[in-house]
């Protein structure tokens, strides 16, 4: 038998040793590592030629709330199958403690791994690969009608071939929040604050403390610093939800700006404030970096139209359709000149006929803008002639529209534009 026990005292319960059998399926290798609230063991299942995880409860965990949490979830837990999700396999009781069998997966923390890479910040490339892994296995778990709470860089596994594993599921509410503190202070900081609070909230709101921790990872992984100082959490309660960045986010580039904005509504102080799933918040962050890469900054539509109702329909319309495109809905033409040039859109969609200045004069300026050389431009028209379709077609309009057309016509108009693949919102990202 190991030295190392589970209770102090004359009661202490001593776990196997190498070579040893845990039970007659599992044959110890050795102890991976151990901590006030587990022991965790290597051993192989000889059934099934595998290697397992056995994570075993210390006795002063296993009394009372803590142990009946743990065991309420395992059911749940055991059920939750997906690559980017450290799998349970089974549970039970070993000398009367609860304990759990899962997968064994090498690799390393997530925060040694970064180190390993002069980070952070990591490339955006690296972190939103690593982002797109996290988002997706933590809503596998929230799929299942649960919630990791305990999400942090030291619970995310970085495996060969740059799988990402979330571990730690199904220990993650073992204790309440003094048990999760236990990790540390760095741990703590990526635990939400309304862990910090004695009120309950609503089931629909849970889930979206693990996208407080995904958000606080990814402006990590990012910016290389937290936007507020560790320790500080307790001192946001009572404010009006929003985080603000610290000093070191303050000087970024404004087009990587657009991703942290985004980031920093996923770690609002008030869960009703946040972006509502992990799905929701991949979508957003794959939108934006979409647009970053091909524009320098956020996908952004002009429409230009003297017709206020046919503008407001035609917003709505693109609003739908993409969720995340700023979508800028102009009647004076002047206006949307200036507009234009203060911020160049990525696309402008103008009527051919304007009393103040018709599509040919907005078309020619657009076209003298040394900042606008990268926007595309769609015509539309219910009229107009041989002569103007010429001009139009001198000055190098993209695309035409004719009037009266059906929203999927120009839908499909914008996405051949602007080469965008965005599918339509699964309804799930509101769950």
């Amino acid at each position: 038998m190991l030295a190392a026990a589970l209770a102090g005292g004359a009661t202490a319960r001593r776990i196997p040793g190498p070579g040893e059998r845990f039970d007659a399926t599992h044959r110890v290798l050795r102890v991976l590592a151990q901590d006030a609230m587990r022991v965790e063991l290597l051993a192989e299942d000889e059934a099934l030629e595998r290697l397992v995880s056995i994570v075993i409860l210390r006795s002063e965990q296993a009394a009372g709330g803590p142990r009946r949490r743990f065991e309420a979830q395992l059911p749940e837990a055991t059920g939750v199958r997906h690559p980017n999700v450290l799998g349970v396999y089974s549970s039970g009781q070993w000398e009367g403690l609860p304990y759990l069998v899962r997968e064994y997966v090498s690799g390393v923390p997530l925060d040694a791994w970064i180190q390993t890479r002069g980070g952070p910040p990591l490339p955006i490339e690296e972190a939103m690969g690593i982002l797109s892994q996290l988002c997706a296995g933590t809503a596998a778990i929230h799929d299942a009608g649960l919630v990791h709470g305990g999400l942090a860089p030291s619970s995310v596994r970085i495996a060969p071939g740059s799988r990402v594993v979330i571990a730690d599921f199904g220990l993650s509410g073992l204790g309440g929040s003094a048990a999760r503190l236990g990790g540390g202070i760095a741990t703590s900081a990526f635990l939400a604050p309304e862990a910090f609070c004695e009120e309950e909230l609503p089931g629909a709101l849970e889930s979206r403390r693990d996208v407080y921790a995904i958000a606080l990872m990814g402006l990590e992984m990012l910016t290389g610093s937290l936007p507020f100082e560790i320790g500080g959490i307790i001192r946001w309660m009572g404010r009006d939800g929003a985080i603000r960045p610290s000093g070191s986010m303050k000087g970024r580039e404004v087009p990587m700006m657009a991703l942290d904005a985004l980031l920093l509504r996923g770690v609002a102080v008030d869960p009703r404030l946040r972006i509502w799933s992990v799905r929701a918040l991949w979508a957003s962050l794959k939108r934006t970096a979409w647009a970053l890469a091909r524009y320098g900054g956020p996908t952004r539509i002009v429409a230009v139209d003297d017709d206020a109702e046919f503008l407001t329909a035609l917003a709505r319309s693109l609003r739908s359709a993409f969720p995340g495109i700023d979508v800028c809905g102009i009647e004076d033409p002047s206006a949307a000149l200036r507009s234009i040039e203060t911020d160049p859109p990525a696309l402008v969609i103008m009527d051919l006929n304007m009393p103040e200045m018709d599509g040919l004069k907005l078309m020619s300026t657009i076209r003298s803008m040394e900042r606008c050389e990268k926007t595309r431009t769609m015509m539309i028209t219910g009229s107009g002639g041989a002569d103007r379709s010429a001009a139009l077609d001198r000055l190098g309009v993209d695309a035409f529209l004719p009037k009266p057309f059906r929203p999927p016509q120009l839908i499909s108009a914008v996405r051949r534009l602007l080469e965008l693949e965005v599918r339509q919102p699964d309804p799930r990202e509101r769950g």
